[in-house]
């Protein structure tokens, strides 16, 4: 406050008070990064020595959180085309998320301890997922322009599968055959019927031809089934001129019946098809007339449902700009050239690094003083607690600490009064935190003797 304080009074004032202007923001920014660090400003002033590495870490923190904002900007903005505004609000807030975050991991890891390793490797697992989501959109931005010719030909590609599954698939056959049976309908009406039909164009003729495939094979399985019903066989256990096999007769005398029909249908087909005379122009003229509206309305039908189909994948192909078809994109450029593979990965990993930055540099800072000066004040802080505790603890009772913040809220008259920590309590601390810390090493150098006048 007494910062802001300088500047709003020196904001207005002649150019001699600007260093304490510089002064009262640098303190403001050096407070700010303190505080993203995770260390205590009042244990701190005690050791001014250790404020660069804590410096060192806020930075670090504030660094990450700049990132993800610029890498969320590019991704709202590649992906959904947001405008300015509402890409700068949701940006800030992965920001915030991501700063808060970085904070957190900083502060609950211990420069110390038995079992770091297990509550650091968490920590640096979720640092590394972190780290890969905000340096994709920053990769993808950097190779835009390799990314976006490789779209135009990904789009192209899928354009040219699209045709050919739209020529060579159902609807483009059915597609081809009525547009070949309209055509050979528009002949015979033009010629007045003198024109014959070919047979293989012909649908009628088709028709007939597949059902008479069909009674053939029926034909085929009864006459197979009666013969084993009458000299035995794999499936028929009792053989004879049985109920059974008078049956299975039966059956293949009708499907014989009908095979002998479709073939004089289609005979008769034929001869009508290839007819001259007056008489039978004229009957292949009606037919014809009265066939082609209903095969003319089918081929509509189905041109409009393939236009509808072309409509919908333009449509769908020319905005598919998202953020999986450029990752698509980025993957197939990468595996074509390998300069730009060595390109993204270098610089994939050389993002990840700094968006790791905050907690590398927290594990790789040794404990100083400032960690000695904050594990003897929690030290002094879990000393008073037993006080408190030891001190309500008079009829024998297992006391919680609960219990006594609650007494102590209830009755702040009889709030027990604790000693400060003797040198002993300090000693004992200082002892236990020599066999904690590996890396403690003994002072070097003459020391001073005690009680000198200096």
């Amino acid at each position: 406050m007494e910062s802001a304080s300088h500047i709003a009074a020196c904001s207005h004032t002649r150019p001699a008070c600007w260093p304490r202007m510089l002064a009262a923001e640098r303190a403001v920014m050096r407070g700010f990064l303190i505080y993203l660090s995770g260390a205590r400003p009042d244990i701190l002033a005690r050791c001014p020595t250790e404020t660069p590495k804590f410096l060192g870490i806020g930075g670090a923190v504030l660094i990450t959180s700049l990132l993800a904002f610029i890498s969320m900007m590019f991704a709202l903005v590649s992906v959904m085309g947001a405008n300015v505004m509402t890409t700068s609000v949701f940006s800030l807030m992965w920001a915030l998320c991501v700063l808060h975050l970085d904070r957190w991991m900083v502060t609950s890891l211990s420069p110390r301890g038995p079992g770091r390793f297990m509550v650091v490797l968490p920590r640096v697992l979720m640092s590394l997922l972190m780290s890969i989501l905000i340096s994709t959109p920053l990769v993808l931005q950097i190779f835009k322009p390799e990314i976006d010719a490789q779209i135009v030909a990904i789009q192209k590609q899928r354009t040219e599968e699209f045709q050919r599954n739209l020529t060579e698939g159902r609807l483009g056959s059915e597609i081809a055959r009525l547009a070949e049976v309209v055509r050979v309908l528009r002949n015979v009406i033009n010629s007045g019927g003198e024109k014959g039909i070919d047979p293989d164009v012909d649908p009628r003729m088709k028709t007939l031809q597949a059902a008479r495939i069909k009674a053939q094979q029926d034909a085929d399985k009864f006459y197979d089934e009666w013969q084993c019903q009458l000299y035995g066989g794999e499936q028929c256990e009792v053989r004879g001129d049985g109920a059974l096999a008078r049956k299975a007769q039966e059956s293949y005398d009708s499907a014989r019946r009908r095979l002998d029909a479709l073939t004089r249908q289609i005979d008769d087909r034929k001869k009508f098809l290839t007819a001259s005379g007056e008489q039978a122009n004229q009957a292949r003229l009606k037919e014809a007339t009265d066939d082609l509206r209903g095969y003319q309305d089918q081929l509509d039908r189905r041109l409009e449902q393939r236009e509808a189909l072309r409509e919908n994948f333009n449509a769908e192909n020319h905005n598919s700009g998202g953020l999986l078809l450029r990752l698509q994109a980025l993957n197939e450029v990468s595996a074509r050239d390998s300069t730009v593979y060595a390109a993204m990965v270098l610089l994939f990993l050389f993002l990840t690094l700094i968006e790791c930055l905050p907690v590398a540099v927290k594990l790789m800072q040794r404990p100083g003083l400032y960690e000695r000066l904050l594990a003897e004040h929690e030290y002094a802080v879990l000393l008073e607690l037993e006080a408190r505790i030891a001190a309500l603890d008079h009829d024998g009772a297992r006391v919680t600490l609960e219990e006594v913040w609650e007494r102590e809220e209830h009755e702040p008259d009889q709030a027990v009064v604790t000693r400060p920590p003797t040198d002993e309590d300090r000693q004992a601390q200082q002892d236990r935190e020599l066999r904690t810390m590996r890396d403690a090493r003994p002072p070097t150098g003459p020391r001073p003797a005690e009680g000198g006048d200096g």
